[in-house]
C-alpha cells in the first residue's frame, strides 16, 4: 500500500516538473518573438537640418569677371561653390575663417585640383580681397562681392540664362557699305532681389557696347541697373523674352552707334 502512494507522489512531481518546463519554454519563445518583432521595427532617424548659405555677386580678376559665390561658414569652416557668369560652370570652394569670422582663407578646386586661392575680408554685406593662382602669390587679382541672398533651406541651384537678338549692321569700307549679320546677347542669373548680368551689343559700323553688374528687381518681372554717369537700364521679363531700355543714357558704356535696347529671346 505504501508503495502505491509513493508511485502516485512520484507521478505528481514529474507532472508538475513537465508543466513548469513547458511554461518556461513558451515564455522563452514569446520573448524571442517579441525581440524579433522589435528588431524588424523600422528605425526612424532624425532628419538633419539643412545648412544656411550666403550668396554673393560681383567681380573677380583684372578684367572684372562676373561671378556668383555660395558659401557656408559654420564652425569657422568655409564650404561652397562659385560660378563665372560667362560659362556657368561650378567651381568648388573650401577653406577656413578667423575666430571672429571676418577673415577667410579659401581655395578653389576643379576636379579636386587647386586652381586658385583667395584671401578675403568680410565687412557688413561686402566680401573683398585678392585672388591668385597657385604659385603666383605676387600676381594678385581683386575680388569685390556683395551679399545678395541668404538661404536657410540649404543650397539653391542657380539658373544661368542667355538671351540673344540677331540683326544686320552696315560697315563702311571706304567706298561703300558692307552688310554683316551680328548678335547682341545678355547672360544673367537671377538670385533673390537681384539680377547679375553682362550685356554685349554691336551697332552700325561695328561700334560696340558692354555693360555688366547687379540690377535690382522692382516687382516680379522688372529689374533696373544704375550705372556710371547717370546710366539707368531697365530689364523687363516676359515669357522667353527680355526687353531692355536705356531709361537714362548709358553712353558711358558704348560707342556712338551702338545702343542698349530692344527685345532679346532666350536661347538657354
Amino acid at each position: 500500500m505504501k508503495l502505491h502512494y509513493v508511485l502516485i507522489a512520484l507521478l505528481f512531481v514529474a507532472s508538475c516538473q513537465q508543466k513548469a518546463e513547458t511554461e518556461e519554454s513558451k515564455d522563452q519563445k514569446d520573448s524571442k518573438t517579441q525581440q524579433k518583432g522589435d528588431d524588424d521595427a523600422p528605425v526612424i532617424e532624425e532628419e538633419e537640418e539643412p545648412k544656411s548659405y550666403d550668396y554673393y555677386a560681383g567681380t573677380i580678376g583684372l578684367y572684372g569677371e562676373d561671378v556668383l559665390v555660395e558659401v557656408n561658414t559654420d564652425d569657422n569652416v568655409v564650404t561652397g561653390r562659385y560660378w563665372y557668369l560667362k560659362h556657368g560652370r561650378q567651381i568648388e570652394l573650401t577653406g577656413t575663417t578667423s575666430a571672429k569670422g571676418n577673415e577667410w582663407q579659401v581655395k578653389e578646386k576643379v576636379k579636386s585640383v587647386v586652381t586658385g586661392n583667395m584671401t578675403l575680408q568680410v565687412s557688413g554685406d561686402n566680401l573683398t580681397g585678392q585672388w591668385y593662382a597657385p604659385g603666383k602669390e605676387s600676381d594678385l587679382q581683386e575680388v569685390n562681392l556683395q551679399k545678395v541672398y541668404h538661404s536657410e533651406e540649404g543650397m539653391i541651384e542657380p539658373n544661368f540664362e542667355t538671351y540673344a537678338f540677331t540683326h544686320t549692321i552696315f560697315i563702311y569700307n571706304g567706298e561703300g557699305e558692307d552688310e554683316e549679320e551680328v548678335t547682341d546677347d545678355i547672360k544673367l542669373v537671377r538670385i533673390g532681389d537681384y539680377v547679375l548680368f553682362q550685356y554685349f551689343v554691336i551697332g552700325q559700323n561695328s561700334h560696340v557696347g558692354h555693360i555688366n553688374g547687379l540690377a535690382k528687381m522692382e516687382g516680379k518681372d522688372k529689374a533696373v541697373y544704375l550705372g556710371e554717369e547717370g546710366c539707368e537700364l531697365s530689364m523687363t521679363f516676359e515669357g522667353n523674352d527680355i526687353t531692355l531700355v536705356e531709361e537714362e543714357s548709358c553712353s558711358y558704356y558704348r560707342g556712338m552707334r551702338a545702343y542698349f535696347g530692344g527685345t532679346l529671346t532666350k536661347t538657354k
